[in-house]
């Protein structure tokens, strides 16, 4: 067998789409091999390439530009040994792909593809009428592989950062929104008059509730996307409960970048002056428009971990000078530290939530 660069992959596979063998259905319950052997199936037919073989005995040229023969052992269609080792396994008399048993490492290509080859597995390349060519999935494919040993997120058909997906396949944007509605300190939401009852499940539960049904109510690219509020409650926080190694884009409801470098971005290359603004863009609603309310609950501290004060637990309406009768808040239209840690008020008011994207569990 070949093994093959990355490169001479995404040759291959162009090729494939424009030159694979027109494949035949001839019947398979006699077939007589090249060596005069009668073999019986059990298919009533088998759909095969009309490609045509040369003689075992002949020898594959080396063509460097593809990549170097394997000196390990294979198996050929008449008996010899082999061994799987390179992106894509090629047929000693014809160089040509062809189909090995796909394993969670490898990508079978459709329409064609046997059966068992199917079930949970990807194809990079569209291989037209080749039913027997079985490559190597990788990111920058261009296919979106959801195998469970490596799933992708996104495929762009490069290795490229910062450009929405990234050279690992991980996307790139997440989103933040302020929510429309407002609440009081129990997570329950205003109607213009008092404290509806609350919903599903207490505190930053619920609130993480509040956030995907608003993000699946709208019409934006990323509403069926994981959702995360941006709350403290003294024991959980942002910081405890987001992904700490996302390194892209943040970005508002209008595609404007809130912040650069992901996590560490917004939580932890601060300026030491607390008054400078390093957001980039203003928080939006989901209908890409800023907040008619001067703050948002928050809890949290701007390197996201929990505040003191957090209307015990967001469960809280009460007026009280007491903490657990008062929360940190942030103002949506600051682009400082102000975002998240500007003031702490009382629980009984009525204020919106930010939301993060944020795929993790």
């Amino acid at each position: 067998m070949q093994s093959y660069t990355r490169q001479a992959v995404l040759a291959l596979a162009a090729a494939a789409t424009t030159a694979c063998p027109t494949p035949m259905t001839v019947p398979t319950d006699t077939m007589t091999s090249s060596s005069g052997d009668t073999t019986n199936s059990t298919n009533p037919t088998e759909t095969m390439p009309t490609t045509t073989s040369t003689s075992t005995s002949s020898t594959s040229s080396d063509d460097s530009s593809l990549g170097t023969l394997s000196t390990d052992a294979f198996t050929s269609d008449t008996g010899s040994t082999s061994e799987t080792s390179g992106s894509i396994s090629t047929s000693e008399t014809t160089g040509e792909p062809v189909c090995e048993d796909c394993d969670d490492a490898r990508a079978c290509c459709r329409p064609n593809a046997p059966a068992d080859c199917l079930s949970g597995k990807s194809c990079y390349v569209d291989c037209g009428s080749e039913p027997d060519i079985c490559l190597q999935a990788f990111c920058g494919d261009g296919f979106e592989n959801a195998s469970p040993n490596a799933p992708e997120q996104c495929d762009d058909k490069n290795d490229i950062s910062d450009d929405g997906c990234s050279a690992q396949c991980k996307d790139e944007d997440r989103l933040i929104f302020v929510t429309s509605s407002t609440y009081c300190g129990n997570m329950a939401e205003y109607n213009g008059a008092s404290c509806l009852r609350p919903g599903v499940g207490t505190g930053i539960e619920r609130a993480d509730t509040i956030c995907n049904q608003a993000a699946q109510a709208s019409d934006h690219e990323h509403k069926n996307r994981a959702f995360k509020a941006w709350l403290s409650d003294g024991v959980d926080s942002p910081y405890t409960r987001f992904d700490k190694t996302f390194e892209a884009r943040y970005i508002n409801t209008m595609g404007e970048t809130i912040v650069m470098g992901g996590w560490k971005g917004l939580t932890e290359d601060l300026p030491t002056d607390e008054d400078v603004e390093y957001l980039s863009a203003k928080i939006l609603n989901m209908g890409g428009i800023e907040s008619s309310k001067t703050y948002a609950w928050t809890g949290t501290l701007k390197d996201g971990q929990t505040d003191t004060k957090h209307c015990n637990k967001w469960t809280e309406t009460d007026e009280g000078d007491a903490d657990e009768f008062r929360a940190e808040v942030g103002k949506p239209s600051e682009l400082s530290k102000d975002w998240t840690q500007d003031d702490d008020l009382h629980c009984d008011n009525n204020y919106p939530i930010y939301c993060f994207e944020d795929p993790t569990p």
